[in-house]
C-alpha cells in the first residue's frame, strides 16, 4: 500500500492510525503495533516533514507499507536533499542531552528490528517482526523458497498454566463452562495429560518446537514476575513430546 501526506504535522496521527489498521493481517503482537510501530512511524514522518522537507508547506511525504504474516515494513520518503544518519549525535550522551536532534533516529533504531536509510538519506525503511505472530504457512513458504525470509521456526501456541503468563483473562472473568482458555498465541493447560495432549496437537499442526511459559511476566494480569509455573512432571511431558516428535528420541 502506498499513500502520500501533505507536509503537515497535524496529518501524522491520522496517517499512523490508518497504517496500524492496515497491519492487522500481519498478526503481530498488538502491543508491538500500538507502541513500537506507532512511535517508530511517527518519528519517521516527523523527521521527514521537519528536517527532510524543512517544514515547507508544499512538500509531500510518501509512505509505502508492506505487510505479511509476522512482518511489517514501512518506507517513508521525503523530498529533501537527505542526510548522513551515521553523523546524527547520540542523544544519550551528556553533551547532547539539550540538543534537539538525534532522538527520532535513536527511537526508531531502539523500537524497530531493522532501520535502513537509502544512500541519499531521504528515505528510511522500518522493519518490525514478531515470530509469535507468524503461522505454519509462513514457515512453509520460507522453507520451500516461495518467499525470501530468515529461518523461521514455528512454535505454535505457547503453553500456559491457568493464571500463568499466557492466561490474559482478567481476574473478574468467569468461564460459563469448564473449557480451557485459548488466546491468539497461547493455550491454557493444567496437568500432565493436558500438557501432553496440547503439545502433541501443536506438533501435529506443524510446530517445530513447543514453547512453555514457566514464569510470570509483566504483561499478564494474574501472575507476579517471580512466580514459578508448571510442575516438573508437566514440563517433562512437554519436553518428552517435543523430543519424540522432532528429534525421534526419548527423554531419560
Amino acid at each position: 500500500m502506498i499513500f502520500e501526506l501533505p507536509n503537515d504535522i497535524g496529518a501524522i496521527e491520522r496517517a499512523v492510525d490508518h497504517a496500524v489498521a492496515c497491519c492487522a493481517h500481519a498478526r503481530l503482537d498488538r502491543r508491538l503495533l500500538l507502541f513500537n510501530f506507532r512511535v517508530g512511524l511517527t518519528e519517521a514522518l516527523s523527521n521527514a516533514m521537519l528536517y527532510g522537507n524543512r517544514n515547507q508547506p508544499g512538500g509531500r511525504v510518501r509512505v509505502e507499507l508492506r505487510v505479511r504474516p509476522g512482518e511489517v515494513r514501512a518506507s517513508v520518503s521525503d523530498q529533501g536533499r537527505g542526510f548522513d544518519p551515521d553523523r546524527v549525535p547520540d542523544p544519550r550522551l551528556p553533551a547532547n542531552l539539550l540538543r534537539p536532534d538525534g532522538r527520532g533516529v535513536f527511537l526508531m533504531r531502539a523500537l524497530m528490528d531493522e532501520v535502513h536509510f537509502n544512500p541519499e538519506g531521504n528515505s528510511v525503511t522500518l522493519v518490525l517482526r514478531d515470530p509469535g505472530g507468524g503461522d505454519v504457512g509462513l514457515s512453509l513458504v520460507v522453507e520451500r523458497g516461495l518467499i525470501h525470509g530468515p529461518s523461521f521456526l514455528y512454535g505454535g501456541k505457547a503453553l500456559s498454566q491457568t493464571g500463568g503468563h499466557g492466561d490474559m483473562r482478567p481476574g473478574v472473568q468467569e468461564e460459563p463452562c469448564n473449557c480451557a482458555y485459548s488466546g491468539v498465541i497461547c493455550q491454557v493447560v493444567d496437568g500432565v495429560d493436558e500438557v501432553r495432549k496440547v503439545a502433541r496437537d501443536e506438533l501435529r499442526k506443524g510446530a517445530d518446537h513447543v514453547k512453555v511459559c514457566i514464569s510470570g511476566g509483566g504483561a499478564s494480569p494474574s501472575d507476579p514476575i517471580w512466580m514459578p509455573q508448571f510442575t516438573n512432571d508437566e514440563l517433562r511431558a512437554a519436553v518428552e513430546e517435543a523430543a519424540r516428535a522432532r528429534l525421534g528420541s526419548r527423554v531419560e
